[in-house]
Order: structure tokens, then sequence, then C-alpha cells
């Protein structure tokens, strides 16, 4: 199959004026794709805003859905795939010499950051840890701060972008990081997991964006997995086990105020506190802690 090398400088005036950077949002539509690989000399950020289809890199095949992130190297070869619906995606082009003082000054145990490098290559462990599906919420936003930020042409906006980039880059790094470790380890089951942050977390609250990036899934395909695996929904498992540690404070030794063990808790509303804790137990929080 024929090979098209695409260069930086059809990406505007942004890439071509001394600034390595563009992003832009782009639809395919079934039909449309060239049945050629496309080639790059420069890097692409890939985020997927709607639609579905996938991408093939380097002859491997990955499923593309909104949410899904892709860092593709300029090594790699492509084309995209589509079956019958439209595909919108948000693209990030740059060259590294772009934020290559900001590099050096980054600790990379994992060795994500040394291919972007002068004359680094892209083994191929290195690319598929690159396909980051299911991204948090905060590299959405990001893309959309970037978009912004790149047509409002306001003061300070290259450095804005620089800083940006970078931040975008420590994200997909953890993110791509835990993809790697559940791979070498198997990975412990998505409940267990969800249930060590839950009891960590019984005072301040559930950080669903820190789930999906602990678990490498998004919050949907996290709770589905999670109702699978312990027949109920991440919600009512962490109102349990709040409700169970101030039962277990309740029946030790220290004395606590309703208000305190409320707050111990996570319980907002002492009222809602009481009405819970009497459906789960039977009694009141006020004979339990009386025994």
């Amino acid at each position: 199959m024929d090979v098209k090398v695409i260069s930086k400088y059809r990406l505007g005036e942004a890439m071509e004026l001394g600034f390595p950077f563009s992003i832009f949002r782009w639809t395919h539509a079934p039909g449309d794709l060239p049945e050629v690989l496309f080639r790059r000399n420069f890097w692409k950020l890939v985020y997927v805003i709607a639609g579905k289809g996938s991408i093939e890199i380097n002859g491997h095949e990955y499923l593309l859905s909104p949410g899904t992130v892709l860092f593709i190297h300029p090594e790699s070869e492509t084309r995209y795939r589509l079956a019958e619906t439209k595909l919108e995606i948000c693209n990030l082009c740059f060259l590294p010499e772009l934020i290559e003082d900001r590099l050096e000054k980054l600790r990379d145990p994992s060795g994500f950051f040394s291919i972007l490098r002068p004359g680094s290559s892209a083994p191929p462990e290195a690319v598929r840890n690159l396909c980051v599906q299911s991204a948090p919420p905060s590299v959405a936003g990001l893309f959309r701060k970037m978009e912004r930020e790149y047509r409002s042409g306001r003061n300070n906006c290259r450095e804005m972008l620089r800083t940006q980039l970078i931040e975008l880059l420590l994200l997909l790094e953890r993110n791509a990081c835990r993809l790697r470790n559940r791979r070498r380890s198997g990975g412990p089951e998505p409940a267990r997991t969800v249930l060590a942050y839950l009891a960590e977390h019984l005072e301040s609250g559930v950080d669903y964006e820190e789930l999906t990036l602990l678990t490498g899934l998004s919050r949907s395909r996290l709770g589905v997995l999670f109702r699978r695996e312990t027949g109920e929904n991440i919600s009512s498992a962490y109102l349990r086990l709040r409700l169970k540690r101030a039962k277990e404070l309740l029946a030790g030794e220290e004395e606590f105020s309703i208000p305190e063990l409320c707050r111990r808790c996570g319980f907002r509303d002492i009222s809602y506190f009481y009405r819970r804790f009497r459906r789960e137990f039977g009694t009141s929080p006020r004979r339990t802690a009386g025994r």
C-alpha cells in the first residue's frame, strides 16, 4: 500500500512562522478516506470528540470512540477506518523543539518522554503505550482550553500553549504508565481498586476522574465492571462503607457528637445520615452508641 508523507507546512501559518504548533478540528466521513497510509514529520495528538471507528497504526488496529486519545509518533504509519458514522476529532500537531527546554527538566523513570528527544525511535511497546483509551475528563478539558487559547491570539498565547502542552503530556504519561503496569501484572480487578480507593476517601468524597485514572477505564465502563464483580454500583458501595465506618466509630471507646461523626464519614446532611443508618442497621445512631 502507498505511504503518503504529510509535511508540517501543510498545517497552516503557525507551523510555518517559527511556532511549530497547530490545533484544529476535523470530521472524517465514510467513503472520504483514501486507501493510503499516512506518515508525518511532526507529532500528532488526536482526541475523539464524536463518532466511532478505528485507526490502524503500524499494522495494529485500535478502536475509536468518544474520549479516546492517540499520541502518534512521526515514524508511525496510520490510516482511519470508518463504518457508518462520521468521526469528529481534534488534531493537535507539534514539533518537540517547541518544548525541548522543558522536557529536559522532567523526571522520566518510565522513558515516556525519551521518544520525544531528537534522533529517538519508536519501539513497538512505546507506540502501544501512546494509545490511551478512555482518557479522563481533564484531558478533554485541556484540549478545549488549548483550542480557545490558540484562536485567541492573546498576549503570551504561545507561552500558555507550551505550558498546556506539557500538562497534557504529563497526564498522558501517567495514563500510559497505568495501562502498561496493568498489562504486565494482569492488573487488579477494577472492583478491588475502587473499594480500596473508597475506603481511603470516606471523608473527602469520590473523585470519579481520579478513579478513571487509577483504573484506566471510562466512568461508564468502570461502573459496569464494578457492578458485575460486586453486585452493587459504586455510589451504593461508598454509602455502605461510610455507614459501616460510622457504626464502628459509635461502637468504639471514643465518643463523638453526631455532627463530628457525620463529618468523619462524609455525610453533609445529618437527617439523611439518620435515615440511611436506620435503614441499614435497623436502629438509630444514638442507640448504637449507647450499647
